[in-house]
């Protein structure tokens, strides 16, 4: 009985030193390539047509603008609430150019224009309280990461996590292999993928000036940052 646990142990022991050395041996990169491929088998339609292009691994810091995971988030967040505010902007403008038409005959009483007018009043006042409800959003974006906000304009040299930008070959759902990327970023011990977007979810971001936001929302902004 002793021989055959000493044997048992040896095994599991010589087992667990060459899981540990493994561990340790493993660099950065291939921490992170061994997440990508992971979430590659989870999303690709034909995920073993997958093939790596370029991947290169950087440092993310809290005060850096783009190498930082929590400030691309928000980033994106607000961009995408704006892109959505000012499309309903654009569709308060046109109702109200449309009000300007039946103005006349809406004062003058004709059924007609009573209606149309009415009718694109409604429109424009719905678009503007969708247009006010999303600058709400946006502003207790900036109120819930004001800490993440502080360290950014602070320059708190902090490192917390790391990003890539991979470049790769895989087959579509056509079954033809193309290009594309995607942003990941990981957390410090790379032991998780904290996010990721792909082509799609940056193309939504694509007209956004961060200017045209601050121009909007001066006031608001500027309040906030005074609290």
């Amino acid at each position: 009985k002793n021989y055959t646990y000493m044997k048992i142990y040896s095994f599991f022991s010589v087992l667990l030193v060459s899981l540990l050395l493994f561990s340790c041996t493993q660099s950065n990169e291939e921490k992170a390539m061994a997440l990508i491929e992971t979430d590659m088998n989870q999303t690709l339609l034909h995920p073993s047509s997958f093939e790596v292009a370029k991947m290169e691994l950087d440092s993310c810091f809290k005060d850096d603008k783009t190498h930082n995971a929590e400030i691309f988030r928000l980033g994106y967040d607000i961009a995408t609430l704006y892109n959505k505010y000012k499309k309903v902007q654009e569709n308060v403008k046109r109702a109200e150019s449309s009000m300007s038409m039946y103005a006349d005959t809406y004062r003058m009483g004709y059924d007609f224009g009573v209606q149309q007018y009415k009718q694109y009043k409604k429109e424009r006042d719905q678009a503007m309280a969708k247009a006010e409800s999303y600058k709400e959003e946006i502003m207790q974006l900036y109120k819930n990461n004001i800490e993440i906000l502080n360290d950014l304009i602070s320059k708190k040299h902090e490192f917390n996590g790391f990003m890539t930008i991979l470049s790769y070959r895989a087959k579509n759902n056509a079954g033809n292999v193309v290009m594309d990327e995607i942003l990941y970023f990981f957390d410090k011990d790379l032991t998780k993928i904290v996010a990721r977007y792909d082509q799609n979810d940056l193309i939504g971001l694509q007209g956004f000036d961060f200017n045209d936001l601050k121009l909007d929302f001066e006031e608001e902004l500027s309040s906030l940052m005074d609290k």
